[in-house]
């Protein structure tokens, strides 16, 4: 699976949910300027937080290797 964030200003998170089922911890580095960040992840929940962001533009999308 890889995470993907853009947005103009404000911070975004990809946080994925714990073994526990209800605390989401935090994946890689927030992004708190305009640009993106790619990361290779195991199967699992993820979310992407939004705080104090105006203008975001994020995706999750899940590929599918042979």
């Amino acid at each position: 699976m890889a995470a993907s964030s853009r947005r103009v200003s404000g911070n975004a998170q990809v946080e994925a949910l714990s073994i526990d089922g209800s605390t989401w911890l935090n994946v890689g580095s927030s992004v708190t300027a305009n640009g993106t960040s790619t990361y290779d992840l195991p199967a699992g929940q993820y979310r992407i937080g939004i705080s104090s962001a105006t203008a975001v533009y994020a995706a999750l999308t899940k590929i599918v290797e042979d």
